[in-house]
């Protein structure tokens, strides 16, 4: 994801870290798959790239666990100039999980990505998603409460 500013700010990488991972998570699930290893690609301003991995300790398609295994890279990076870039990767994959854990806490995680997929699947993209992805201004389209001082938009 190219950023239209470049930012060092590490609150508004995490939230494109989030989105970020909240799409692979996503991609995972649908095809059935896996990942062991995550990889965040950094390129600064001066357009230089970079690519850091980190294996993580179990095979997931959470977006939970992707999302802080890529805030772990990206806390283990000492940013030199302000960002331009960020993606995520998913790297060594293999069939995914069937949701038969022997642990409630997975199946429940299993399930729950499973039933937001499928919203976002039936009514948009982004119909279910994190609160703090609310203001990256993905949301320009949803009509304003009548409340407001300009009245409800119109399309």
């Amino acid at each position: 994801m190219t950023f239209t500013q470049d930012t060092s700010d590490a609150k508004i990488l995490n939230k494109y870290l989030l989105g970020l991972s909240e799409k692979v998570g996503q991609r995972l699930r649908r095809a059935g798959l896996c990942a062991s290893c995550l990889r965040l690609t950094v390129r600064y301003k001066s357009f230089h790239t970079f690519t850091k991995q980190r294996t993580m300790e179990a095979q997931t398609d959470d977006t939970k666990l992707i999302f802080e295994n890529a805030r772990l890279i990206l806390d283990s990076i000492s940013l030199k100039e302000p960002v331009r870039l960020l993606g995520v990767t998913a790297a060594r994959l293999s069939s995914g999980l069937d949701g038969a854990s022997l642990f409630e806490e997975k199946r429940r995680k299993y399930r729950l990505n499973r039933l937001l997929d499928s919203v976002n699947d039936r009514f948009g993209e982004e119909a279910v998603l994190y609160a703090s992805l609310l203001d990256s201004g993905k949301h320009e389209r949803v009509i304003s409460p009548a409340w407001r001082p300009h009245g409800p938009r119109r399309y």
